[in-house]
């Protein structure tokens, strides 16, 4: 079923989705349950990173999931993770005072998306 009238919430691009699925809803339901598989224990390995302090890792794990974010329409969160990223990696922020509320709002996101997911597979029915 084309995704044209379907509405999407606010915080996806909807253009973005549209286009990578080609405005099919069953490929979207497959690019939501992959995004979620995935990024099921993100935060946990965020905060364990933290917590090591391991600028390295956590520079590659928040690249990782800004590009898991970019590619499921969440642009907006996407970009302020690459920012974060560039800031890890040249030691300007403060991990454990910056990095919660970023983890918080990818912890929201998830559930966001797992919401959509649920409300796709109901607008099919």
């Amino acid at each position: 079923m084309p995704l044209d009238n379907y509405s999407f919430h606010q915080s996806f691009d909807k253009d973005f989705l549209l286009d990578i699925c080609d405005n099919d809803h069953e490929y979207l339901l497959e690019v939501f349950n992959s995004f979620l598989e995935m990024s099921r224990n993100e935060a946990a390995e965020l905060k364990s990173l933290i917590a090591l302090e391991d600028r390295h890792k956590l520079t590659k794990k928040v690249h990782s999931i800004s590009s898991a974010f970019g590619f499921i329409g969440q642009t907006d969160l996407c970009y302020e993770l690459k920012s974060i990223e560039k800031r890890v990696h040249e030691n300007s922020c403060d991990l454990i005072t910056e990095l919660p509320p970023v983890i918080l709002k990818i912890e929201q996101t998830i559930a966001i998306v797992r919401a959509e997911q649920e409300k796709l597979l109901a607008w099919d029915s």
